[in-house]
């Protein structure tokens, strides 16, 4: 049973949408940014284990990137910080993210600079480990 990314990805950012300071959560990349603070979510990779229906697995990453418009570096960086407990919680809270995967295995987060296009932002790049099946 593989993943359906694209209800997983949705789900995701609907939960985004609902953490305190968020202004908008993408379920596709973007051409542009305009509304900050905001998630992007994309799928990564996988793996799928056979064997019969009833136990067939999907080991999945999903990547959530916050970004905060950089502006004054310092309000940027204080505005950025307080993100990685808030979407831990969130996901704390709905680990199936509404019934779309078995469960959440492990999620890492790094405090990053991120790039769309020539757009260059502060914030978070997470990676959400799912499993579905099984």
């Amino acid at each position: 049973m593989a993943t359906d990314f694209e209800n997983v990805l949705t789900a995701l950012a609907a939960l985004e949408a609902s953490i305190t300071g968020v202004s908008v959560a993408h379920d596709k990349m973007p051409e542009s940014l305009n509304d900050f603070p905001c998630f992007i979510n994309l799928p990564s990779r996988g793996e799928t284990i056979f064997g019969p229906a009833d136990q067939m697995e999907s080991h999945d990453t999903i990547i959530a990137e916050l970004h905060v418009a950089r502006g004054i570096l310092p309000e940027a960086e204080t505005m950025a910080r307080p993100f990685k407990n808030r979407f831990e919680d969130m996901l704390c809270n709905n680990i199936t993210l509404s019934g779309t995967v078995s469960t959440i295995n492990a999620v890492r987060g790094s405090y990053v600079v991120l790039q769309l296009g020539v757009e260059i932002h502060l914030g978070w790049r997470f990676e959400i480990d799912i499993k579905f099946g099984g």
